[in-house]
């Protein structure tokens, strides 16, 4: 199986380097298109290129003997899917296009984004399969214009020998809580450091929030916390690498989700792996990865009350705590695991082949 996979990057995030890592394990040829050089000169497929973009005949030539070469073209991202259908066209090969989060439940329901869901409604119905992280997000992609035959949920596989349990437990005072993710609107950490005001002020808790990530609300949820009278319980790291993000998992007692829109996130499933209790939000696909009751609790969206609540139950009962953890990890162990992932994607693979030549 040769897969060509497009909108990888220069510094792919960690779970495409985790999937491309898993299929090579597995077996699979997997090729890169690099790059952002414009499509139009592969459409084209002109001999003498501009200078100014770093093509060259030669470069051309390869790229179009790897277009040829490839079982199957595999889009990262719907917007690489829409750059590239000129280009992909020619050489009638079946394509994938994986369906995450932010690019099919936020974006194209932003006022000044109609073109990308217009786009989305043209080429979605293109496509010989589907790579949905959840159950949710196939359900938005129908919205679109996404076919559900040809749909397969594959939730995304963590290294699960890196994000383990910890050795020793937290000190017990201040109760951490932990967050991961970008800092943006739609993950909703106003409502965190909302719901950390509650548990200091109301139930009495030595508490603080530490968030680990960067973006452009950074100053909106300092303003928030200021203004909440925690600046000094709330703790923004920026961005850290995977050891860091490990560590501070493992110095805390509970990680905390208030996203308002998700397929699911990673950085839950990485909290479960390391044997933490979730307190999630109920929004996309996180049912589908935390129980209520069980891993963890999930809690309505935007409901600050009974964000602090959940929170303020795990606080005062560590048994249940332990008992959520270590659902969790077995959880991660079985609904996360790399092998999974890898044989879930070739036959995903294997169906759009066979999808593109009845089609053909």
């Amino acid at each position: 199986m040769h897969v060509l996979m497009f909108g990888v990057g220069e510094n792919p995030q960690t779970f495409v380097r985790n999937q491309i890592r898993f299929l090579q394990e597995s077996g699979a040829k997997v090729s890169i298109w690099e790059g952002n050089s414009p499509p139009r000169l592969v459409e084209k497929a002109i001999a003498t290129v501009e200078t100014r973009y770093g093509w060259t005949p030669d470069l051309l030539g390869k790229r179009r003997a790897l277009l040829r070469a490839a079982d199957v073209y595999h889009f990262q991202w719907p917007h690489n899917l829409s750059r590239y259908v000129r280009v992909i066209r020619p050489f009638n090969k079946p394509a994938v296009l994986s369906l995450r989060g932010r690019a099919i439940n936020i974006v194209p329901y932003i006022p000044g984004y109609e073109s990308f869901a217009r786009a989305l409604r043209q080429t979605l119905p293109m496509c010989s399969g589907y790579h949905c992280v959840s159950k949710a997000i196939l359900r938005e992609g129908a919205l679109f214009g996404l076919v559900p035959e040809r749909a397969r949920v594959i939730y995304t596989a963590l290294d699960l020998s890196f994000f383990t349990l910890a050795e020793n437990p937290p000190a017990p005072e201040p109760l951490q809580i932990v967050m991961i993710g970008a800092l943006s609107w739609y993950k909703g950490y106003e409502y965190a450091v909302c719901a950390l005001e509650r548990l200091v002020k109301e139930h009495g808790l030595n508490a603080r929030l530490v968030i680990i990530g960067e973006g452009e609300d950074r100053d909106r949820i300092r303003y928030t916390a200021a203004d909440l009278g925690v600046t000094d319980r709330v703790i923004l790291t920026g961005k850290l690498p995977p050891d860091g993000v490990r560590r501070l998992l493992h110095e805390s007692h509970i990680l905390l989700h208030t996203a308002l829109s998700e397929g699911i996130a990673n950085a839950v499933v990485e909290g479960m792996a390391c044997g933490l209790p979730v307190v999630t939000a109920r929004s996309g696909g996180m049912d589908e990865a935390v129980s209520d009751g069980v891993e963890g609790f999930v809690t309505p969206s935007r409901d600050v009350r009974a964000m602090a609540e959940a929170l303020a139950r795990l606080a005062g009962d560590p048994a249940l705590c332990r008992q959520f953890g270590l659902a969790g990890r077995e959880r991660a162990l079985k609904q996360f695991a790399p092998d999974r992932q890898a044989a879930e994607f070739i036959d995903l693979y294997r169906f759009a082949i066979q999808n593109h030549a009845r089609k053909a």
